[in-house]
């Protein structure tokens, strides 16, 4: 998979139709393994797993790099944008997918932390 801004919905489309897919079919286990940083690409992966009676789990990234470089920068705790834009530059380098900084730079500007209580109350 290589990053294309312009099939991004399309792709977010095929998780979503996929993973209801796999919970109508009772899968134990659905990971959803997405870059869903936003209300309105999470709640329908909530509504699915209420509808379907699954567990929901959110799994933060654990990286070093996430925890000591990026975490405490992200702008609700309102610090060096620079260090970020540095981070998305380092990031855009390693990622596989091909998603360019700028690209990275406002996935972590939209970043807010979530919990499934804050998930659930959406709905």
């Amino acid at each position: 998979y290589n990053f294309d801004f312009e099939k991004l919905g399309l792709s977010h489309n095929y998780c979503r139709k996929k993973a209801k897919l796999l919970m109508q079919r009772q899968v134990p286990l659905v990971v959803i393994d997405n870059t869903n940083i936003i209300k309105r690409d999470l709640i329908p992966y909530v509504e699915m797993a209420v509808h379907f009676q699954y567990r929901i789990q959110i799994e933060e990234p654990k990286s070093k790099i996430w925890l000591e470089d990026i975490l405490p920068y992200l702008p609700y705790n309102q610090k060096d944008d620079k260090h970020l834009e540095k981070m998305s530059i380092i990031l855009a380098k390693k990622n596989i997918h091909g998603v360019p900084a700028l690209s990275i730079m406002k996935m972590i500007r939209r970043y807010i932390p979530l919990t499934v209580e804050k998930m659930l109350r959406w709905m």
